[in-house]
């Protein structure tokens, strides 16, 4: 169903994708509330405002 949704402009990379992939930088644009109560592993908070 998520593929249908997308309009593909970014590639998507599975969850299990993610251990293979080098140089890869992950941006969290939510609140900064729900960073700090869980994110992935050295991901960088950008917000969304």
């Amino acid at each position: 169903m998520l593929s249908t949704l997308l309009s593909h402009s970014v590639n998507e990379v599975s969850i299990l994708q993610t251990d293979e992939k080098e140089n890869v930088i992950y941006l969290d644009a939510r609140s900064n509330g729900e960073f700090d109560v869980s994110h992935i592993k050295d991901a960088k908070f950008i917000g969304y405002d």
